[in-house]
């Protein structure tokens, strides 16, 4: 059975939340707040992948305008947590290295968000946040192979809907 309109809105409604929840971790202190956190966790996860990331990626992985992508960097370089590395087959062009320094902060901010998240969750069960974990990991998977369409659209159901179709209604 596909999913209603009606429950896509109220998910919709609840996306906001997980920022909210991250920037209050940045408030509360758990999550380092002056350091560009999700650009160094994108830029680790990229050489987890064996996959060289330039500036210019990391701006459209996190979304956002090279300039700030730039001043993000320049902050992880002059923290010891980022390092650029010419490239060995065009030595104009800088790949972005996170750093043995950087690879720990990392982890120390990501076990003192768990840990501050888990004081929070104490009334939850294991299984239910493990299957949150897997709807998330399903839901930024279906929608991102979708979103990162050359023309950025999703397709919706009625555009699938064929005029001949008697589900749903095209007046």
């Amino acid at each position: 059975m596909a999913v209603s309109e009606q429950s896509c809105v109220a998910l919709l409604d609840q996306l906001p939340v997980l920022g909210l929840l991250k920037r209050e971790l940045r408030r509360s202190g758990v999550l380092p707040g002056t350091v560009p956190m999700t650009a160094l966790a994108v830029l680790a996860d990229g050489e987890a992948a064996a996959e060289p990331i330039y500036l210019t990626g990391l701006a459209e992985r996190l979304q956002i305008d090279p300039s700030v992508a730039s001043r993000q960097v320049h902050q992880l370089i002059g923290l010891g947590a980022v390092a650029r590395v010419a490239d060995r087959r065009d030595r104009r062009m800088h790949r972005l290295q996170v750093t043995p320094a950087g690879r720990q902060l990392l982890a120390r901010a990501r076990q003192q968000a768990a840990q501050a998240v888990a004081g929070q969750l104490t009334h939850w069960q294991e299984g239910d946040l493990t299957i949150l974990i897997d709807l998330l990991g399903r839901l930024r998977i279906d929608l991102g192979e979708r979103l990162r369409r050359p023309d950025h659209t999703i397709t919706t159901a009625a555009a699938q809907r064929s005029p001949d179709s008697t589900e749903g209604s095209w007046s």
